[in-house]
């Protein structure tokens, strides 16, 4: 707490002639009382805003003005208001000394980081003062009915303290969520960096469902990232037994994974699927296979961000293996590398959007 109460009592027992302030918000009764005391010694004037909060302590200046003090109220009843509002907080003794700054006569301005000094020159506050005094009108005017205009006040009070406890809530609330979001994300992160890397190193295998287990499985050979230049598209001429290839595709995929229905259309395989990773939200796929190309795999559900860091075609198809490193057949069993590399590469997607980097086996490519 400051000291400012009792400092600016003892300003008002050194007048000897006169007491002058202007303070916007007065509701501090020992400092009342003690311009009571004072009124019937020296001339005291009391200049306040024109804010209808002063009317909690109406009774306390009717003595102080029956004592024998003015008591006048200029400017705005509002902070911000179309009519200048007076924020001045200034004490004058005897027109020879004064002092200024931060303090309101609360009760709260107590408990606060308060400034309140003495002025090296008077003039100058005098002069300021005598201008605001004389466009001040008796503090009373309007105050027809006081103890209806206090109720008002309490009821803005209660309101506002209402809205203040409410946004604070708010803002506990939110600090409370995103502390608990920051732990779920490092969680996350340790989850999903611990599960990659068992896969990577063929700990852990791919289920059925596309979850991982330490079981029976499928492992996910070792491969390499990349983003490089799209294979292409399926056209030109099918190779012969385009469709006994793809259904020979079909039977393994069907054979190791429930989540995923096959179909074969124009000699081309299709598998579609929703599955849910560990730790991870779900994903629907799309794989399309057809003879003489390698798989394509897309997601539809959720939208991909759009990055040169996650390894993704421009055709919108996951990249899963650098070309340079195995020469995809028609043999090569999507069962056993495009699915797990699938599964896999969701997890380390899920892993970069917390990171944003790419914890994985990879070549970089030109980035465009």
């Amino acid at each position: 707490m400051n000291n400012y109460q009792r400092e600016i009592s003892n300003m008002f027992d050194t007048a000897t002639s006169s007491i002058q302030v202007a303070v916007p918000w007065f509701t501090d009764d020992v400092l009342i009382e003690k311009l009571i005391q004072k009124a019937g010694k020296v001339k005291v004037e009391l200049l306040l805003s024109g804010d209808k909060t002063n009317v909690l302590k109406h009774q306390y200046f009717k003595r102080l003005q029956n004592a024998g003090a003015t008591v006048q109220k200029v400017g705005a009843n509002q902070v911000f208001g179309e009519n200048p509002f007076m924020h001045s907080k200034v004490v004058i003794i005897d027109k020879q000394k004064a002092w200024g700054g931060s303090y309101n006569f609360t009760d709260n301005a107590k408990s606060n980081y308060e400034l309140f000094d003495e002025y090296k020159q008077v003039t100058k506050s005098l002069q300021s003062f005598s201008g605001w005094f004389s466009e001040s009108c008796d503090l009373f005017r309007g105050w027809d009915n006081p103890e209806k205009m206090i109720e008002e006040v309490r009821e803005e009070f209660a309101a506002t303290e209402y809205k203040r406890k409410n946004y604070q809530n708010q803002l506990i609330s939110a600090i409370e969520n995103h502390k608990h979001s920051l732990v779920a994300e490092e969680i996350k992160k340790g989850n999903l960096r611990e599960v990659t890397q068992s896969i990577a190193k063929q700990e852990t295998k791919i289920a059925s469902n596309g979850t991982t287990t330490t079981s029976s499985g499928v492992s996910s050979p070792t491969h390499r990232n990349y983003g490089g230049l799209f294979l292409g598209d399926f056209n030109g001429k099918k190779q012969a037994n385009c469709y006994g290839i793809a259904y020979y595709q079909k039977l393994f995929i069907e054979k190791h994974y429930s989540f995923l229905k096959c179909r074969i259309e124009n000699d081309t395989l299709i598998c579609v699927g929703e599955v849910q990773p560990d730790h991870c939200e779900k994903y629907k796929i799309r794989i399309e296979f057809r003879a003489g190309h390698h798989p394509q795999v897309f997601v539809t559900s959720p939208t991909i961000l759009q990055s040169p860091d996650i390894h993704v075609y421009s055709n919108g198809s996951l990249c899963l293996f650098y070309p340079p490193d195995m020469k995809w057949k028609d043999s090569t069993k999507i069962a056993a590398y495009t699915i797990p590399w699938t599964i896999e590469w969701i997890m380390l997607y899920e892993l970069w959007k917390l990171t944003g980097k790419w914890e994985a086996a990879e070549v970089l490519h030109r980035r465009s």
